[in-house]
């Protein structure tokens, strides 16, 4: 039995009038996307089981937008908010930490970039939607600067393969 999610979505941003016209001009049903309405600037659709949050950020992105989910199964009185920020600026302190971070190049550096983010974070010079965003990066850089044995085992498994 499949279960149906309602979803809105708000989108903000410079271009969100070109994003709700490209959700007008497809077809009502298009999966994940099903039964599309677009009326007073939100966007109404349908999707089996769960939001499509993972294609709808990829056309948010094309469109360099923001956006908000609401989203509640058929039949279950529980309703459930995705926000997306992507293109929210960080902070005049947030973006020096942003800087300081990319601009690391041993596990050291970036170990006092890490508690210099935890510093700022805990004196309240930033928010937590920044703070986990400059995790985020930290844990990126940290995977550039220290890739695992996994990795490496994954990578000589698919070249054993032919890939």
């Amino acid at each position: 039995m499949n279960t149906y999610v309602y979803n809105v979505v708000v989108f903000k941003g410079e271009n969100s009038e070109n994003i709700l016209s490209h959700f007008k001009q497809m077809p009502i049903d298009s999966p994940p996307f099903e039964a599309i309405l677009v009326q007073d600037n939100t966007l109404y659709f349908d999707s089996k089981q769960f939001p499509p949050i993972r294609d709808l950020s990829e056309i948010a992105e094309k469109f360099d937008v923001n956006y908000t989910l609401e989203c509640s199964a058929w039949g279950i009185k529980s309703n459930y908010i995705y926000v997306c920020h992507q293109k929210q600026a960080l902070s005049h302190i947030g973006e020096e930490i942003r800087q300081s971070i990319n601009n690391c190049t041993s596990p050291d550096e970036l170990r006092k970039a890490d508690q210099s983010l935890l510093q700022e974070a805990y004196m309240g010079k930033l928010d937590n939607h920044q703070f986990f965003v400059l995790k985020q990066i930290v844990g990126k850089k940290n995977r550039e600067l220290n890739p695992t044995r996994e990795e490496d085992q994954e990578v000589t498994r698919s070249r054993g393969r032919g890939r």
